[in-house]
């Protein structure tokens, strides 16, 4: 891990951030989004070789809890945007920006399980 290198960490959370695209990042063939690991930093002074910023903006989000293993993860995705997201079209539109993981305290990172909560913007 190098989570060490990073500057300016805020402690207790992780994020897992999905986007369309980010300039720093190619896309390889079959790529839908470009997916990143990160933690949460007080001010962003210098990347380390090999890694890049992303700013999360503050906006209106819909908040899910995945509870259990990741390797149950796909039902909850699909719950979000086959079942919540289809139901609720006209109240919440989903917006074309970064969706989020934030992991904390509550999930154990050697056992990938646990729970965390995935943001979707609306």
């Amino acid at each position: 891990m190098r989570q060490g290198e990073i500057k300016n960490v805020k402690p207790g959370c992780a994020f897992g951030i999905c986007m369309a695209s980010h300039p720093s990042v190619e896309k390889k063939e079959r790529q839908t989004f470009v997916y990143m690991s990160g933690l949460p930093v007080s001010k962003v002074e210098s990347m380390p070789d090999g890694m890049i910023s992303c700013e999360i903006p503050a906006r209106k989000y819909a908040v899910f809890t995945h509870k259990g293993s990741l390797d149950t993860l796909p039902h909850t995705v699909n719950y979000i945007w086959g079942t919540w997201v289809p139901k609720n079209i006209e109240a919440y539109q989903h917006k074309d920006a970064i969706d989020f993981e934030l992991y904390d305290d509550r999930f154990d990172p050697k056992t990938l399980s646990g729970e965390f909560d995935i943001y979707i913007p609306v």
